[in-house]
């Protein structure tokens, strides 16, 4: 248990607008810089988490306002990064929704081992 009990853990909320990205990804850059991760593994998580909130903002937003939340987490061995949102859920036309849907429902998480 001594490799996941958490070492920094960051919170921040913003709007879920094509505008807000300059700000969320500072946002993650800095709390990755905490991580004993290579830089060219945080430009990958930072573009990871750019192309997971531009498609929340076009897909999930597309006809309101609304706020993505994120939650960036690390341990000695692992690295989460958890963005969550409550806009509309996407359902594959033709098909119906066979499963509850969770509010709010995380949208993207990407887990980094270091191991």
């Amino acid at each position: 248990m001594l490799f996941r009990r958490t070492i920094s853990e960051h919170f921040a909320a913003f709007p879920a607008a094509i505008d807000s990205l300059d700000d969320i990804r500072e946002f993650v850059r800095a709390a990755l810089w905490e991580t004993p991760l290579e830089r060219k593994a945080i430009a990958g998580l930072l573009l990871a988490v750019e192309e997971a909130v531009t498609n929340i903002v076009r897909h999930g937003y597309l006809f309101g306002p609304g706020r993505v939340r994120l939650r960036v987490r690390h341990s000695r061995a692992t690295v989460q990064i958890i963005l969550i949102d409550s806009g509309r859920p996407y359902v594959a036309e033709g098909r119906r929704r066979s499963i509850p849907m969770i509010w709010p429902r995380p949208a993207a998480r990407v887990d980094w081992d270091f191991c």
